[in-house]
């Protein structure tokens, strides 16, 4: 059985009290607000390509392959091949084929980042806007979508509404390094429950999480 590289969840080489800032090929790309931008001016990204594309930047200049990106971007659940060639090709579309940077498909493999890659940490104290919880406020990280309400008195559960599909979904917000904790060991009794009870996946789905 063959060892397959996993991509990390957070840089443990730097201090985590930040988030990351990376520099390539004339754009920016802002972790802690979802942004790309270059030359000043953002640049809309869907949120898949985005995750994509933070994924690559990790590991440019290396064979990034389609479980990899799937265990990354899709959070492991099975998609097909035509569904990462399309994100990609979104990708392709917004970062076109400036100097110094090729997306380079390597086929039947998976994605490579050519790219001289700059990445510094941004100090929480840097962040441009306070974080804001509440009804009619837009979801950290996930602009698109709408807190509504809470779900549970005294928890972080929220109902939002995604303002183009008009889709709900239920997110689970974490504030403290406890309440962290307690999403981890969520996520990780998850997964268990559902190796061994593939029967119950009907009950909930989690879709995505995001832990920086």
């Amino acid at each position: 059985m063959s060892k397959k590289r996993l991509p990390p969840a957070v840089d443990d080489s730097q201090p985590s009290s930040g988030a990351l800032r990376w520099r390539f090929a004339g754009f920016v790309l802002e972790e802690s607000r979802r942004e790309l931008s270059r030359d000043g001016r953002v640049l809309k990204l869907e949120p898949k390509p985005f995750d994509a594309l933070m994924l690559l930047l990790r590991h440019a200049g290396e064979l990034v392959t389609k479980d990899e990106m799937i265990a990354a971007v899709w959070g492991g659940r099975p998609v097909t091949d035509n569904v990462i060639a399309r994100c990609v090709a979104k990708l392709r579309e917004v970062l076109g084929e400036p100097p110094g940077l090729r997306l380079v498909t390597v086929h039947g493999f998976g994605y490579r980042l050519d790219a001289a890659v700059e990445r510094e940490h941004v100090h929480a104290s840097a962040l441009a806007e306070p974080l804001r919880i509440g009804a009619g406020h837009r979801l950290p990280m996930r602009p698109h979508w709408m807190l509504e309400r809470r779900l549970e008195a005294g928890t972080e559960v929220w109902l939002a509404r995604h303002e183009k599909t008009r889709q709900q979904r239920a997110f689970k917000l974490a504030f403290t390094p406890e309440e962290l904790s307690a999403l981890k060991r969520e996520i990780t009794l998850q997964r268990f429950l559902l190796d061994a009870l593939p029967e119950a996946r009907w009950r909930i789905e989690i879709l995505d999480w995001n832990l920086t």
